[in-house]
């Protein structure tokens, strides 16, 4: 074959490792060219015209949304206009979705992706491919059967060569073709040419710098986990700072933050490089992987020390390719050296995707990243290129915006930051990156940000809102609050408005309780109720499913219309953000619970869980949830 095109859409980079993992299977199985891109760096009307079949590789975002490079692809597809009928005749797809079933809306995106290409007349070359995180082996468990497939159905089954090296143990991994993604070459232009082209950082979004006003703790000093509300304001003068500051209720503030110092220079030092050294990054096409996703350090000179700072996740946990990667690294001077080939054996044995109970015992559980690895292992000498093709790219944390328009201006971000702070089994400290670089952030300090957009909305007209929030979960709930409050004069000040707040303990983390009795004494939320859930204060635990059980009669009022006076209410919304793993789950199966009991017509748990699909589908049930 002489072209595949593999295309991603990724939400917090696994898909995009997965696709490029495809995308060297594919090249091992004799296709002479692969093109792997973000999805939304091809236009759709471009994929029946590739050149050869396309394979998408999809995660989720929040509950069943599109991730972040799929979004306008997505949107493109349901729209007649941008994707009329048969327009995805002639193209030859397959779709493999990488989710977790502890989630709800499991893989829900890979799905509806699938069907719609069909339904647009496209013809799949396997059935799709769903890939649950929770199972034993992780993907692994479905990908390489999915791909067993894809490969025969492609007539690729004969493509791939054995390896030669038979001093090596025979993994699944091992004769994949092997090459960096990079070249790295030193910088040729002369001193006045580089300060001419000033060393300016470059990201994918329009980020724009924003200062430190105010940094504050919410929770009290004896509560376990510190949680920070920030006041930020974007600097005068920023590109396109006022085109950027706007926003809208429910969306997040992206952050890009630097490695800590140490780790770089640790880095620096293992690799054998300088790190004032003037470097240009190009991408290396010599291997067959023709056309790869773009990086934004990408032909532009920087020092080695800035690229390692900025673009590279030197505390992510190391993925299996890294370990793959290494285990052709090991320095091996002389064949009897055992110490080396203990560590290519065992460097191959947290490689192997199908030894995914060996490699979470080693790097997930105590989250080494790149400089404890090369630490672990004595024997490494890889070079940078590598290092660079096969580390974690530096992605930015979204933090949902806490702030509002409508009180608090354009050009003002509050967020509510929680420090990641915690003990591995091993009784490693660790702390998260960009949670202890916000926590630690002092007034004056700046950071770099971009506005993005999520995923809520107010109704376009005064309605009753019942908000349901879990610990960090109340940043969005707040700006739903603001923006009501600021919008008193438009309606909303008599409209009831009910916040279900769940955290430990009422003295501890009872996030910005006194503000919700502000609003109330100012007359801007008059008819705000608040119900608390204290899971620790009671010998019970108490969640917020259980209030709404409590208070299913008012629950009720949000889900089905009501009259006042012979007046007819407007519908409720109901808003639920938190904690992707369990709480959605159970506030949705409570919800259920209530419309089988008081909505007419409703008669059995399925018809109640149609119901609040179709509540989900207008707007009415809303949830805004991340994976912690």
């Amino acid at each position: 074959m002489e072209k595949l095109t593999v295309l991603y859409g990724t939400q917090t980079g696994n898909a995009e490792r997965v696709a490029l993992r495809v995308s060297r299977l594919a090249l091992r199985q004799g296709v002479k060219s692969v093109h792997c891109l973000s999805a939304d760096d091809v236009p759709i009307h471009e994929w029946p015209r590739t050149g050869g079949p396309v394979v998408i590789l999809c995660s989720n975002a929040n509950q069943g949304d599109a991730p972040n490079s799929f979004r306008r692809s997505w949107a493109s597809l349901l729209q007649p206009d941008t994707a009329p009928a048969a327009c995805m005749t002639g193209l030859q797809y397959a779709v493999y979705g990488l989710g977790d079933s502890l989630y709800l809306k499991f893989n829900y995106m890979a799905k509806m992706l699938h069907n719609r290409l069909k339904q647009l007349g496209g013809t799949p070359l396997v059935m799709r491919g769903l890939g649950d995180e929770s199972d034993a082996k992780g993907f692994e468990e479905t990908l390489v059967p999915w791909l067993a497939e894809l490969w025969e159905a492609l007539d690729l089954t004969n493509g791939a060569a054995p390896t030669a090296d038979l001093r090596r143990p025979r993994y699944p991994q091992q004769d994949v073709p092997y090459f960096p993604l990079y070249s790295v070459r030193p910088f040729q232009g002369t001193a006045d040419s580089l300060e001419a082209s000033p060393q300016l950082l470059r990201y994918a979004e329009p980020v724009m710098a924003c200062e430190v006003v105010s940094n504050r703790r919410i929770t009290a000093a004896s509560c376990n986990q510190a949680v920070h509300h920030l006041e930020l304001r974007v600097c005068p003068g920023t590109e396109s700072a006022t085109a950027s500051s706007t926003y809208d209720v429910g969306d997040a503030l992206g952050v890009y933050c630097p490695n800590r110092p140490e780790l770089v220079e640790e880095l620096l030092q293992r690799l054998r490089r300088d790190g004032d050294e003037v470097v240009v990054v190009e991408p290396d096409a010599s291997h067959g992987l023709t056309v790869q996703p773009a990086r934004p350090f990408f032909h532009h000179p920087l020092t080695l020390r800035s690229l390692l700072r900025h673009y590279i996740d030197l505390d992510a946990v190391v993925t299996q390719e890294f370990m793959w990667m290494l285990a052709h690294e090991v320095r091996d001077d002389d064949d009897n050296d055992e110490d080396a080939h203990d560590s290519r054996e065992r460097l191959y044995e947290l490689g192997n995707p199908s030894n995914v109970n060996d490699y979470l015992q080693y790097a997930h559980r105590e989250k080494r990243n790149v400089c404890e690895v090369l630490h672990d292992f004595k024997n490494l000498n890889p070079s940078l290129e590598l290092v660079l093709t096969f580390a974690t790219p530096m992605l930015p944390r979204y933090f949902s915006l806490a702030s509002a328009l409508s009180m608090d201006g354009p050009g003002r971000f509050d967020v509510c930051v929680g420090l990641l702070d915690w003990h591995t089994p091993l009784k490693r400290h660790r702390t998260g990156l960009c949670s202890s670089y916000l926590v630690g952030a002092q007034p004056g300090s700046q950071l770099t940000c971009f506005v993005w957009q999520g995923n809520l909305a107010l109704p376009a007209a005064p309605s009753p809102l019942l908000c349901v929030a879990t610990g960090t979960g109340i940043a969005p709930i707040r700006a739903v609050l603001r923006q009501v409050a600021g919008l008193a004069a438009q309606g909303w000040k008599d409209v009831p408005v009910v916040l279900v707040f769940g955290c430990r303990h009422e003295a501890e983390d009872y996030l910005y309780r006194e503000e919700w009795a502000d609003l109330r004494a100012k007359g801007l939320l008059p008819s705000l109720t608040v119900i608390p859930a204290f899971s620790r204060d009671t010998d019970k635990k108490i969640y917020v499913q259980h209030q709404l059980g409590e208070h299913a009669k008012l629950v009720s009022s949000f889900v089905q219309p009501e009259e006042v006076e012979g007046r007819p209410l407007p519908p409720g919304v109901i808003y639920v953000c938190g904690n992707a793993k369990q709480m959605p789950k159970d506030v949705q199966r409570t919800v259920e619970q209530t419309v089988e009991a008081t909505v007419p017509g409703v008669e059995d748990e399925a018809g109640a869980a149609v119901y609040v699909r179709g509540l989900a589908r207008v707007g009415r049930y809303q949830v805004d949830s991340w994976s912690a």
